[in-house]
């Protein structure tokens, strides 16, 4: 069995939509990750991308959450929520208490999470000040529940780091 056992969860932007392959199928970057670890370590792993498009952060937690927990994985990656914001009523406090409720969960699994943020698409949109703001109040969330913190300058490529455990911390991982 392998010892990394890597399941995503998400929306179109985790499950690959606008990066299909010559054959139809979809590669997201979770999959990309995921055979780049491999290539990484030598070793195969375990992966499974539970993404679905178009799925706002609620759908995505009581849909792929459980599921992906049950999987037994060692990491689990998450990225939800921009469906949301483009909203123009988002519950921004809904969004970041279900984020918790993600952190938790893998917390009492002992799965270490793997959190991303997309790019900041704000300059581009009509409503682009109302996201900034909403995004600002997601930032104080970070500053309260990781070890490490928001990592604005991190790539978006699809890298990843890891933090070690604090002894009263979650396991979390932030790109």
């Amino acid at each position: 069995m392998p010892s990394i056992r890597y399941v995503a969860i998400g929306d179109s932007f985790t499950e690959g939509v606008g990066d299909e392959l010559p054959d139809g199928r979809v590669r997201g970057w979770a999959d990309l990750v995921a055979e780049g670890w491999a290539a990484g370590t030598g070793e195969p792993i375990d992966f499974a991308n539970l993404a679905i498009r178009g799925k706002l952060i609620g759908p995505i937690v009581e849909e792929q959450l459980e599921p992906a927990l049950a999987l037994k994985p060692t990491h689990l990656s998450f990225n939800g929520g921009g469906n949301d914001i483009l909203r123009p009523k988002a519950d921004v406090d809904r969004i970041v208490g279900l984020f918790g409720h993600v952190l938790r969960r893998c917390d009492e699994e002992g799965v270490r999470l793997i959190l991303l943020s997309g790019a900041d698409p704000t300059r581009q949109l009509p409503l682009g000040r109302v996201m900034k703001r909403r995004g600002t109040c997601s930032r104080a969330w970070w500053s309260s529940v990781s070890p490490i913190g928001p990592t604005s300058s991190a790539p978006t490529t699809g890298s990843m780091r890891s933090s070690r455990r604090r002894a009263s911390g979650p396991r979390i991982a932030c790109t």
